[in-house]
């Protein structure tokens, strides 16, 4: 609708010639995985600047779009190379950085004016110096409605993500989830969030809700409780206020609270109102001052999100007298048809000169200078900024559902994402024109409830209940210049009509049809065009609800669905989808760390590409070559290709922990394993280096869990895949060590590997779950997601007993050993003499091994040995080292 694609490309190039992006919460990157794609993608390392480094998942942010928070060592590598190295792993859909926001408003005085007559964008009769009318018209909107219900019965709520609320304050009514039970430790209705009772803080992953001065206020506007004898009257009375946290004011904590939203407004639709809550519109009043919202792709894209649900987001431009469509402005600038932007009026009907303006990216004015409203503990006061304009809107959107007739609620609730539109066009077409506004915003106008909900009730003839607009419009049988488009047949239709437009265009070409398809054939290659369908009865007519945008083939783009179908240690069988028009394709590919590409032209959808090394990081990219010199490529791919021993190359069931800031494994030590591992979001693996045991033997561990506030009590437990099967046995065949009882803070033991051990390369894993407090928590299992604690992951080698006999110093600084790979020839390079040195296949066999020597320098002639990878033990008069090698 009103954000082209060319208006945000325009906006990401001027951004360059203005202030930078907000600041940026240290050491943490969010990502958005497509949605096929497993969370084990993100368990890749970063290639720093001195050796790989591991980021850790902190947080998932939101399930259901697969967002996760993540951090890693900023002593390695800088934001910018974390994120450009991200955004090339394959199932990486989106990756930014976690921006640091804020808060909307200006500074406020409290004058003592409670009641209704001070409220003047409700009723402006002049009073403080003000324009007569100059309001939203809320007294004559009341007239047809004052908000809370829908007619079919909905319970109407506007969810307020902010920095708190007051739970308890005389004037608001506030949405519960009574589908949680308080405080019990337990996710009683499977939503993904734990005691969810009174709303959610994205930032403490609870519900605990912080008294603020900021909330309270937007929450008033919106649903202060009207004509109860207290304090004053909100746009919508009866309307509940869903209550989201985001205190830091962080990215990470914005896209988890509308997430959310996101979940529970589907779960409504879902279960027809059983579950979950009737969610019509968001409300932030927060933001980034020169926000590009190119580098915001997470946030923006879930506004589109939460509007296909039939969520209306709105929210408040910068406090700064500026253009936001020249200079940058986070979300302002977010393109999405389901985002209302709002900026500031004053009671003469002027748009405020601390406000933001836009003619593309504000889309209208509310009043926002000297508002009266609610405040925390009870009292009332008066309030400044767009963050206080955005509420008028909200609330509006609510006083609409509550308004809306039943012929409109149920077209809604059929198609949720083409009826927020339309009630999204109400809300701008219903408002006043101002003279100040002409130019500065979409509308050129403040709002008007009153005019809204007037343009409401003369739609709803259009929308008969015998006569419903056809959904599930599709494309098919798409070429450069033709497509098959179809849409689902409506019973009471004697036809239908249809019309279709390049999507630049602003003239449409119709025709009425009585099939529910229609092929068209004389297209423009490569052309962005959207189609309509509206059905038409004997008395009346659905109108045009549902739009279905396309693009005609012919573009020379990258190939789509371009990935792995096979994979060994040798061979990558690869596959993407036919671009129209495409001479051949380029493969192209390398390990990773070379700068030169190795290339093959294929032509044909496959390819078979072989001769790699086992257990070998690679780089492939695929380009398209339609007979220009411009060669379009996709992302980057990367590869592990197996051999690397049992334990990476087998996929092992899935266990972590969700809620990490309270407590982790701080430090494990299992003989040659001293790993203090720190918190990793629940979940880390440990494959490098391989850790080696060996078997019928005993080792001392000390396990360490660290915390935040009081120390709990721990459930610890460690299973090794003896037999190398890919799986951690439910019973006692593989759980090498559990504590009796839960165990408080660190403690020592001894773990026993047993004579008939499988030897060679395998797993192990070590859980740590909280005990629990009110409803003591059972011992971890090998494959559980639990609440509190941390799981880790361990590659080890286990070897025959006696083959190894000094504790491993991995990775040493006095030794080298090269090349590696190799392919003949292996040279031993140490500052202490070599005593002697063992090699081992990654079955734990020996294969080779010489002694009696004290050399400096050492060649070995190996090229006899199979390729593959071996572990070379070397042993000196100080200790022993482990490598691992690669013989091509």
């Amino acid at each position: 609708m009103r954000k082209h694609l060319f208006l945000w490309l325009l906006l990401a190039v001027l951004s360059t010639s203005y202030a930078q992006d907000s600041p940026c919460v240290s050491g943490e990157l969010l990502v958005m995985l497509e949605s096929t794609a497993p969370e084990k993608v993100l368990a890749r390392p970063f290639q720093g600047a001195n050796s790989l480094t591991y980021p850790q998942v902190k947080k998932c942010i939101s399930p259901a779009l697969s967002i996760f928070l993540l951090s890693f060592d900023q002593s390695e590598l800088d934001e910018t190379e974390a994120l450009s190295q991200l955004r090339q792993w394959e199932g990486v859909r989106y990756a930014q950085l976690n921006h640091k926001l804020e808060h909307r408003a200006l500074n406020t005085t409290i004058p003592n004016d409670p009641n209704f007559l001070g409220q003047w964008p409700l009723e402006n009769i002049g009073q403080n110096n003000g324009t007569v009318d100059a309001d939203i018209a809320a007294t004559e909107a009341w007239d047809i409605t004052t908000g809370g219900l829908t007619v079919q019965g909905d319970t109407i709520v506007v969810a307020v993500i902010d920095q708190g609320m007051d739970l308890n304050h005389e004037d608001l009514n506030l949405w519960r989830n009574h589908a949680e039970i308080p405080d019990n430790g337990i996710d009683d209705d499977g939503n993904g969030f734990t005691d969810d009772y009174l709303g959610w803080n994205a930032n403490q992953d609870n519900d605990e809700i912080p008294l603020d001065i900021h909330g309270t206020p937007v929450a008033g506007i919106i649903a202060a409780q009207g004509d109860n004898g207290k304090g004053i009257a909100g746009v919508s009375w009866n309307t509940q206020i869903m209550t989201l946290v985001n205190i830091l004011a962080v990215e990470a904590e914005v896209v988890e609270a509308y997430s959310y939203v996101l979940e529970m407004r589907r779960r409504y639709n879902q279960s027809g109102g059983a579950e979950g809550a009737f969610v019509v519109a968001t409300n932030s009043s927060f933001g980034v001052d020169f926000g590009n919202p190119a580098n915001f792709p997470i946030w923006c894209a879930i506004y589109d999100s939460l509007g296909a649900q039939g969520v209306i987001n709105v929210a408040a431009t910068t406090n700064a007298a500026r253009n936001v469509d020249v200079q940058n402005d986070m979300p302002s600038g977010c393109i999405s048809d389901f985002l209302i932007t709002v900026t500031n009026t004053n009671n003469q009907d002027v748009l405020n000169t601390g406000a933001g303006f836009g003619a593309n990216n504000v889309d209208l004015g509310a009043p926002g200078t000297q508002v009266p409203s609610t405040r925390e503990n009870d009292t009332y006061g008066s309030y400044s900024g767009t963050s206080f304009s955005t509420p008028y809107v909200s609330g509006t959107v609510a006083l609409l559902f509550s308004a809306a007739c039943p012929e409109i609620l149920t077209q809604y609730k059929l198609t949720p994402e083409n009826m927020a539109l339309e009630f999204k066009s109400w809300i701008l077409d219903g408002v006043d024109l101002l003279p100040s506004l002409n130019g500065k915003t979409l509308s050129g106008g403040r709002l008007n409830a009153y005019n809204s909900l007037l343009l409401q009730q003369g739609d709803c003839s259009n929308f008969n209940l015998d006569c419903l607009a056809p959904d599930m419009l599709e494309v098919s049988n798409l070429t450069d210049v033709s497509a098959l488009l179809s849409w689902a047949n409506i019973d009471s239709a004697e036809n239908y009509s249809f019309r279709y437009r390049e999507s630049s265009a602003s003239i449409w070409t119709d025709s009425v049809l009585s099939d529910t398809f229609l092929q068209l054939d004389i297209l423009t290659p490569c052309t962005d065009y959207i189609f309509q369908v509206s059905a038409n009865c004997t008395d009346d007519s659905s109108g045009f609800l549902a739009s279905q945008r396309f693009r005609t083939e012919g573009c020379c783009e990258a190939a789509p669905g371009f990935g792995v179908t096979e994979l060994d240690s040798t061979e990558i069988s690869l596959v993407w989808q036919n671009v129209f028009g495409a001479n051949a394709y380029i493969l192209q590919f390398r390990e990773e760390g070379q700068q030169s590409w190795n290339e093959e032209i294929i032509n044909d959808t496959n390819f078979l590409l072989g001769n790699l090394n086992p257990c070998t990081l690679y780089e492939l990219r695929l380009g398209t070559d339609c007979g220009n010199p411009d060669t379009n490529f996709t992302q980057i791919l990367q590869i592990q290709s197996p051999g690397c021993g049992f334990c990476l190359d087998t996929e092992y069931c899935t266990s972590r922990a969700n809620v990490t800031q309270f407590e982790w494994i701080e430090a494990v030590k299992i003989g040659p394993i001293q790993n203090v591992s720190g918190s990793n979001g629940g979940y880390a693996e440990f494959s490098e280096p391989s850790y080696i045991l060996a078997e019928d033997s005993t080792y001392e561990i000390t396990l360490e869990h660290g915390f935040v506030g009081l120390a709990g009590r721990q459930h610890w437990r460690i299973w090794i895949d003896a037999n190398q099967d890919g799986q951690f046995a439910s019973n006692d065949s593989e759980l090498f060590f559990a504590t009796d009882l839960p165990i408080d803070g660190e403690f020592s033991d001894s773990l026993k590997t047993p004579a008939a051990i499988l030897s060679g390369n395998t797993r192990m894993r070590i859980s740590m779950k909280f005990e629990g407090t009110l409803n003591p928590e059972l011992p971890p299992s090998e494959c559980e997601t639990f609440e509190f604690g941390e799981v880790e992951d361990y590659c080890i080698q286990i070897l025959p007993k006696g083959s190894v006999s000094r504790t491993p110093l991995f990775n040493p600084p006095f030794l080298k050993v090269y090349p590696n790979p190799f392919q003949n020839q292996l040279v031993i390079e140490s500052e202490e003499a070599v005593l002697d040195w063992q090699l081992f296949d990654v079955q734990g066999r020996l294969v080779r091994e010489e002694g009696n020597l004290r050399n400096y320098e050492r060649l070995l002639n190996l090229g006899d040995l199979p390729s593959g990878i071996y572990y070379l033990k070397i042993h000196t008069e100080n200790g022993t080292s482990s490598k691992k090698i690669l013989k091509y």
